[in-house]
C-alpha cells in the first residue's frame, strides 16, 4: 500500500522541478544540491510558510539528509540509506520523518 507524500516532500520535489537554478537533484549520488543558499532562501516562501534557510535545513535533517562537502562549494545534502536506494528525484516523494529515539527521563 502506497502512502501519499508528506507536504514537505511534495514541496521539495516541486522546488527541484520548478527551480533547478537554486536547488537541483544529483541522480548519481541521490543528493540535493544547493549552489547558493541565499538564492534558495528567496524561493522558499513560494513553497513553505517561511523563508528561512535554517528552517529548511532543519526539515532536511528531519528527513534524514545530512550536509556533505566542503565550504566554498555548492551545499550538498545526502540521505544515508541502504545500497539499493532509489536515486531518482521521485524518491523524494516517498520520504518519511526519521524516527528518533526518545530520551529517557533521568
Amino acid at each position: 500500500m502506497s502512502q501519499n507524500p508528506v507536504p514537505f516532500a511534495k514541496a521539495l520535489y516541486r522546488m527541484i522541478k520548478e527551480h533547478p537554478e537554486v536547488i537541483s537533484w544529483d541522480s548519481t549520488t541521490g543528493s540535493i544540491v544547493i549552489p547558493d543558499p541565499k538564492a534558495l532562501e528567496k524561493t522558499l516562501v513560494e513553497y513553505f510558510r517561511h523563508g528561512r534557510y535554517a528552517s529548511f535545513q532543519r526539515q532536511l535533517n528531519n528527513f534524514g539528509y545530512r550536509r556533505v562537502g566542503s565550504p566554498g562549494q555548492a551545499t550538498v545534502y545526502r540521505r544515508w540509506c541502504n545500497d539499493s536506494q532509489d536515486m531518482s528525484p521521485e524518491s523524494i516523494l516517498s520520504l518519511r520523518h526519521v524516527l528518533r529515539r526518545s530520551t529517557a527521563a533521568a
